[in-house]
């Protein structure tokens, strides 16, 4: 992992896609849990093959995030998509291009695609499991216990990370919200599905008499409550299903993996000002053996040496803490336009289905109607 303290490699001038192209090329399912059937090219030096292939389960999936997140927590890694798989080849579908996206912004990102876990889960013929996280040396761990800092106490020096924090945490909990609303209405649904089709039940077993017009009448048309039961089920288990599993998985995730990002650049900010009062105090103390009228020279190279031991430490975490502001000052507000770009996409996607529900009802009960009128 690249080092904090060392310069950052200067951007290639090719597309990102041409260093690395990840594609899912099938999407299988065995015993319930979706399989992605992988393939990758690179020109890049650092891959044993210029192409490769794989075949993950989404538990893997799952463990190069968390490899990612526990390797580069000053970064905001993208979030691989949910379990939740229905039985159709559209569900199959829309699992198999979301865990592509997912692949190809790790690709497409200057740090992740070299990183031993990434290469490992594209080249490795095993399982996947990821090497052991190496995270950035924190050269003031025991300086915070010992000065008795806490996250709690920091105060922003910086109004960009002041927005980024209430932004993150509004569209929190607002994804919240709508999760709720959603899971009202699939509850909703779902009893008005199972009404209709009591409806259904009994107007299908009226009967009245010899007058067969009239009992053809109502079983059509409790032929037509079952059949909007139907659809009242699917609307259900379309809201209760993909839907909330996108809002409340997927996107809450994404938003607790940008807090995380913007907590370790707050933690880097608090390991700064707690080693630059470690400095002071070690000045404060060379002042005190200065005005001494014995000077001890032996006291004196020992204040020397932690006073230069402390001005070390100072200064590598600056170096952490500015490397940390600069990386999530690029990457936070792409993190926060594709979110909301994701989230509308969602909306529009249950507008469309819920436009071809309202299609599909009015057909129902349209067709009803002529079955009545014809007998």
């Amino acid at each position: 992992m690249q080092s904090p303290l060392s310069p950052r490699s200067p951007r290639s001038p090719t597309s990102p896609r041409q260093e690395l192209s990840v594609s899912v090329t099938q999407l299988t399912v065995d015993l319930g849990a979706p399989v992605f059937h992988i393939s990758a090219q690179t020109p890049l030096s650092g891959y044993l093959r210029s192409a490769c292939t794989a075949i993950r389960l989404q538990k893997e999936l799952d463990r190069l995030y968390e490899y990612l997140c526990s390797a580069f927590p000053e970064h905001i890694p993208p979030v691989p998509p949910s379990a939740a798989i229905g039985p159709g080849a559209a569900e199959r579908e829309v699992l198999r291009a979301a865990g592509e996206a997912f692949l190809q912004r790790v690709a497409d990102h200057d740090i992740f695609r070299i990183s031993e876990g990434f290469k490992m889960f594209l080249e490795s013929d095993f399982e996947f499991v990821p090497p052991p996280a190496t995270p950035p040396r924190r050269p003031a761990t025991g300086l915070l216990r010992a000065f008795g800092s806490s996250l709690s106490n920091v105060k922003e020096v910086d109004v960009f990370f002041d927005q980024a924090r209430a932004s993150t945490t509004a569209m929190e909990t607002g994804i919240l919200a709508l999760g709720k609303a959603i899971e009202k209405a699939a509850k909703a649904e779902k009893e008005c599905a199972k009404a209709t089709g009591e409806v259904g039940t009994q107007l299908s077993s009226i009967t009245l008499n010899d007058n067969k017009a009239i009992v053809r009448a109502t079983r059509t048309l409790g032929k037509g409550f079952l059949t909007c039961e139907k659809q009242r089920a699917d609307q259900a288990v379309y809201l209760g299903g993909r839907l909330t599993s996108t809002l409340l998985t997927t996107q809450l995730r994404n938003t607790h993996t940008a807090q995380t990002a913007l907590e370790h650049r707050t933690r880097t900010l608090l390991e700064y000002e707690t080693a630059c009062k470690n400095t002071q105090k070690k000045l404060q103390a060379m002042e005190r053996l200065r005005s001494t009228s014995r000077i001890q020279q032996e006291k004196v190279d020992a204040a020397l040496d932690e006073l230069q031991e402390a001005k070390q430490v100072e200064a590598e975490c600056r170096a952490q803490f500015r490397y940390a502001s600069e990386i999530l000052k690029t990457e936070h507000p792409v993190f926060a336009a594709l979110q909301e770009r994701e989230l509308a996409q969602t909306l529009n996607e249950y507008a469309r289905f819920q436009a071809a529900d309202s299609r599909r009802q009015l057909e129902n009960w349209e067709q009803v109607l002529a079955d009545i009128s014809i007998a």
